[in-house]
């Protein structure tokens, strides 16, 4: 599968400038956007930089925001800019992110420079269940791209693939703990299953116990989830589901 991009530039995509001491996060940004001026594709929220990337559907609404001003959200400004027009911040990002891709099968390890054909180079590590993982290098554009096609299927394993030094480019606490999981479900049964409750980006075993981790996209997915009931039912095996504490 390539994963061969294009940057993330051109008429739909803006740039959106945040107040330095703002307590905004991604899903508000989505939220306040799409409510205000229309759908919104993907947002990408820079926190520690303060900044964040926004792809509209239409490229109206990519006008509209762009023609707005004085844009508050959680009492904090904020500025939609063009994304061509934002080179005064781009030099405060680096040119490579380190990302992390682990639950593969060790049988596996050669073919991901193949899967992933934008990985420039990477190390192996080991963590502590034994388990491998590499930590490899995309440009930031691919990173980007890489993290929006979540999931990723090799061989039945749905790989495990985030942002290593946490740059608060994805959510990282929208995860469900699944307890109770036999050795004979796997990623995918899991997957199909959950899904119906929002889109996923990981999904993976905890370690060599009987427990999964889920990592939704967002708040709300997670939130249906937990309220449509705590017991869940994949191929007649009860599961016990909860909100994962940090």
């Amino acid at each position: 599968t390539s994963l061969v991009s294009e940057p993330l530039y051109g008429s739909k995509f803006v740039c959106v400038q945040i107040d330095k001491y703002a307590s905004i996060t991604e899903d508000n940004l989505y939220e306040y956007t799409s409510k205000n001026f229309g759908c919104v594709l993907n947002c990408v929220l820079y926190k520690s930089r303060n900044y964040a990337f926004i792809e509209f559907s239409q490229l109206n609404d990519a006008h509209r925001a762009l023609a707005s001003s004085n844009q508050k959200l959680n009492g904090y400004l904020i500025q939609y800019c063009p994304r061509n027009n934002s080179s005064k911040i781009l030099p405060l990002l680096p040119l490579t992110r380190l990302i992390h891709i682990g639950n593969f099968l060790n049988k596996d390890q050669e073919k991901l420079q193949f899967y992933f054909s934008n990985l420039k180079n990477f190390t192996i590590h080991k963590n502590c269940y034994g388990q491998t993982y590499i930590l490899g290098l995309f440009d930031i554009n691919d990173s980007i791209k890489l993290l929006f096609k979540r999931p990723f299927c090799l061989n039945g394993r749905v790989l495990n693939i985030f942002i290593d030094n946490d740059d608060k480019l994805t959510e990282c606490d929208n995860y469900l703990l699944v307890r109770n999981v036999p050795y004979r479900l796997n990623d995918y049964n899991l997957l199909e299953y959950f899904s119906q409750y929002g889109r996923i980006l990981n999904c993976f075993r905890y370690g060599q116990t009987n427990a999964y981790r889920i990592q939704y996209r967002d708040k709300i997915s997670l939130n249906k989830v937990l309220e449509f009931n705590r017991i869940h039912v994949i191929k007649s095996v009860q599961m016990q589901i909860e909100r994962e504490q940090n």
